[in-house]
């Protein structure tokens, strides 16, 4: 599995990291390149907690599911947001730590993020 995101240490780029069925972590990897508004971040990742930032071009109600890696359903939201950059936070409290899939739909297109909880 190789997780992908960005963010802006060292300066902008997209970062990879590999992580083994055994859970161990690779080295991290990165590309530089300009940055582009995501339609979808999670951060801190990997962390004890998580927050959930979108950019909805239009006010909708999103639904959030969380599962975990074997496709169990963890948590499910539905949340009215208004249109722009919107934060939600993952409710991780009762979560073990772990690897859990994060999904939800932004105008149509459904989004994904892995996130690790520590």
């Amino acid at each position: 599995m190789v997780t992908v995101w960005e963010d802006a240490r060292q300066d902008r780029g997209i970062y990879a990291q590999n992580l083994s069925a055994a859970g161990l972590l690779g080295p991290v990897t990165a590309t530089r390149g300009p940055r582009a508004a995501l339609p979808l971040a999670l951060y801190p990742n990997p962390g004890p907690a998580a927050t959930l930032r979108l950019q909805l071009p239009l006010p909708q109600q999103v639904t959030l599911r969380l599962t975990d890696m074997t496709g169990r359903l963890v948590q499910l939201r539905s949340v009215p947001l208004p249109a722009g950059v919107q934060e939600v936070p993952l409710r991780a409290d009762e979560l073990a730590p772990g690897l859990y899939l994060v999904q939800t739909e932004v105008a149509g297109q459904p989004l994904r993020a892995t996130w690790a909880k520590q």
